[in-house]
């Protein structure tokens, strides 16, 4: 087995750990700061320190691949939707309750995410694969 097949577990568990991590305290830290910082520096302030701390397993690791012209339309309507989602997420979490905001915003994203599966990738939604949305779908 080759030394890249060994580290790509240890990576992705490192990686989606320290995710997780930060993306749980974007809702309590945006509440606690609510409307002192504005929420283009509240943003940037969190894609810097993300970065940063994203930046320790990618020097770690030693593993970089260059971006091809072909993707750069989708990292660009990526970092749009994503600008735009935060705003309105931090308009949420400042103005409902934060349990409320988490459930939408995580419920969202999961039947969103079925949704794109189905219609833009052709996914073949099963019952097993469709039972986490179930609350969500009509009778």
């Amino acid at each position: 087995m080759r030394a890249h097949a060994k580290q790509a577990p240890v990576q992705g568990v490192i990686s989606l750990i320290s995710a997780t991590f930060l993306y749980t305290w974007v809702g309590v830290l945006a509440r606690v700061v609510g409307d002192t910082i504005p929420v283009f520096y509240q943003s940037a302030l969190r894609d810097f320190f993300s970065s940063l701390v994203l930046l320790v397993p990618l020097i770690f690791f030693k593993k970089w691949r260059s971006i091809q012209k072909k993707d750069l339309g989708w990292i660009i309507f990526r970092s749009v939707t994503g600008i735009f989602g935060f705003a309105l997420y931090y308009i949420a979490i400042n103005n409902i309750p934060m349990g409320t905001t988490y459930f939408l915003s995580y419920a969202g994203m999961l039947f969103g995410s079925f949704l794109f599966g189905k219609f833009f990738m052709k996914g073949i939604i099963t019952f097993f694969s469709s039972s986490p949305i179930s609350p969500f779908s009509p009778a």
